[in-house]
């Protein structure tokens, strides 16, 4: 068989290879005969019964271009794991027996670009000090602060955080100060809150500990009732309004005009702003960001409302013509989503 492999060698389009692995062979030479065929895609390997496996060192040199290996045969996992070294390009793994107590194992098994992280028992006994690296990983979604405490996990590579509590009684629980321990939290430009009943305290020191967020979205955030005076008044709050570089906010539910209010006084850099229809107070929202527009220094110059109905467009563009707000905009109405640009 050594022999015959030699000869494949000088076949330069050889891009398929089955072949039976019988007992007696120098499997570390036809492993290594293998991985030197230059133009390898496929390859079936197949043991026979009783195989005495040789020690298998792991490759240093990741250059073969085989795509799909075949495994049939008993075959240790250890010699699996060594295989697998030599195989860089290997895009799909066929393995047809395994020993009862075999493992699975892929030179790369994080290629996920999102990854939700739950809950789990234990959260504040379990210290792991060992991190798993999902470098392939951009979206990360916290469905319960708790475990990122003691996580396992780090994501070097996620630009984008999602924070989703499941538990209502955990919404008052401050993990904020943990993030970086799973993330890079200066790498971070958009991030997601679906937090019912969330202080606004806790949001305020969440934007401080991100401080590079430029798209910041509420699929909901009711804000509990306090003194957004005094709030405003801290230092805390005037050194996220001066340092964050928010410059685009989507309210994906309710809102109200102090919450607008609040929000354009935390987030002074803000460029686009996108609301859903409320009837209660839609048109007088409007009013209010147009004419701020006029009185401040504001970047605000974009704002899209979606769920919009005929009637609706039609009034916010007479209280836009009636009342003189824009002197030069434009705007664009698509489907039931309102544009406006200015």
């Amino acid at each position: 068989m050594e022999n015959l492999l030699h000869s494949f060698t000088s076949l330069p389009n050889l891009s398929s290879l089955a072949i039976p692995i019988a007992q007696g062979s120098n499997t570390n030479t036809i492993y290594n005969l293998i991985f030197q065929l230059p133009v390898l895609k496929y390859c079936k390997m197949t043991f026979e019964e009783n195989i005495s496996f040789e020690s298998l060192p792991r490759s240093t040199k990741l250059s073969n271009s085989i795509e799909h290996l075949v495994i049939n045969g008993a075959c240790h996992y250890a010699i699996i794991d060594a295989l697998l070294s030599y195989v860089p390009q290997l895009r799909r793994l066929s393995i047809n027996y395994f020993p009862p107590y075999g493992i699975f194992y892929s030179i790369k098994p994080y290629k996920r670009k999102c990854f939700t992280l739950t809950g789990e028992p234990n959260l504040d006994k379990n210290v792991c000090h060992e991190k798993t690296i999902f470098d392939s990983v951009h979206h990360v979604i916290i469905q319960d602060e708790r475990v990122i405490v003691n996580s396992s996990k780090y994501f070097p590579n996620a630009n984008e955080l999602t924070i989703f509590n499941q538990r209502a009684s955990c919404s008052h629980w401050n993990s904020t100060y943990y993030i970086d321990g799973i993330i890079p939290v200066i790498q971070i430009t958009k991030l997601t809150i679906d937090y019912s009943h969330h202080p606004f305290n806790k949001l305020v020191d969440l934007l401080y500990c991100i401080p590079n967020i430029q798209t910041l979205i509420f699929k909901q955030l009711s804000l509990p009732e306090m003194d957004y005076f005094l709030l405003q008044e801290s230092e805390k709050f005037r050194l996220v309004s001066n340092q964050n570089k928010i410059k685009s906010i989507t309210f994906s539910l309710d809102y109200s005009l102090r919450k607008i209010k609040l929000f354009m006084n935390l987030c002074p850099k803000l460029q686009q702003l996108t609301i859903g229809m409320a009837d209660n107070c839609l048109e007088i929202t409007v009013q209010f960001l147009l004419l701020e527009t006029k009185r401040t220094i504001c970047h605000l110059s974009s704002l899209c409302i979606f769920g919009m109905n005929t009637i609706s467009n039609k009034k916010l563009k007479t209280l836009i013509e009636s009342k003189n707000l824009l002197d030069d905009y434009s705007i664009k109405i698509v489907d039931r989503n309102f544009y406006l640009w200015w």
